[in-house]
């Protein structure tokens, strides 16, 4: 996988890229600013490779169509699914505060009103997200921004699966499992987050994202993953 060069500073349509904020699988995130609004937003450029396979593209842009129907506190809202000169884009709420990976780093063993003032949160998130039919699949703490104000939001559905057409809006096509051969039998995630079936590449359900919040939580409390 080809790393993409740093496009700070250029533009893509309306859209301004002020900095690079991370990398992923799937594609860069940006903190950028729509000009049209006059208003701040993160922007996820989707990788040549991911944008070149017709099939994962399509189900990258169903599973967007999906969160973007979502409407809950602690999940990133949504803005677009787009394509603009051959770069195909999502923008988003742009998220202020630290990931959930850079607070582990100073505040190791948590007591447990701690770890509950953060877990609740990021569980009832991830409970909507299934409510909907969604399994995130790529739950860490990277993916887990404290506000400054202490709030908590689940970013990052780069990875998620729509497990059933539970979507109000959206046709039983767009809105069903994955289509056959794009998805079971890869393995996506992070090694050490990842339930026992994702690691294997067998089909998912919410429970493997219950899996990843567990250790998410042992983390939170002990300072260590569970499994090396």
């Amino acid at each position: 996988m080809n790393e993409q060069p740093d496009r700070s500073g250029s533009s893509i349509g309306p859209y301004e890229l002020i900095r690079l904020i991370g990398r992923g699988g799937m594609g860069e995130v940006y903190e950028a600013t729509d000009t049209r609004l006059g208003r701040a937003i993160a922007l996820k450029i989707l990788r040549p490779e991911v944008v070149q396979d017709a099939e994962r593209k399509a189900r990258f842009e169903r599973e967007a169509k999906a969160l973007a129907a979502l409407n809950h506190p602690g999940i990133v809202t949504i803005h677009s699914f787009e394509t603009i000169d051959d770069t195909t884009l999502i923008t988003m709420k742009l998220i202020e505060g630290s990931p959930l990976t850079e607070i582990l780093r100073k505040e190791r063993n948590m007591p447990v009103d701690r770890v509950l003032e953060i877990a609740i949160p990021i569980t009832d998130a991830i409970g909507a997200a299934h409510k909907q039919g969604i399994t995130h699949r790529d739950i860490k703490p990277d993916n887990i921004i404290i506000g400054p104000k202490g709030q908590v939001t689940v970013l990052d559905f780069g990875l998620a699966k729509l497990a059933e057409p539970v979507i109000s809006g959206l046709d039983d096509a767009s809105a069903t499992a994955s289509m056959p051969g794009t998805v079971e039998g890869r393995i996506f995630g992070t090694v050490h987050y990842m339930s026992p079936e994702q690691a294997q590449g067998h089909p998912t359900d919410s429970t493997t994202d219950i899996f990843s919040l567990g250790i998410v939580i042992y983390e939170m409390a002990t300072g260590q993953q569970p499994f090396s």
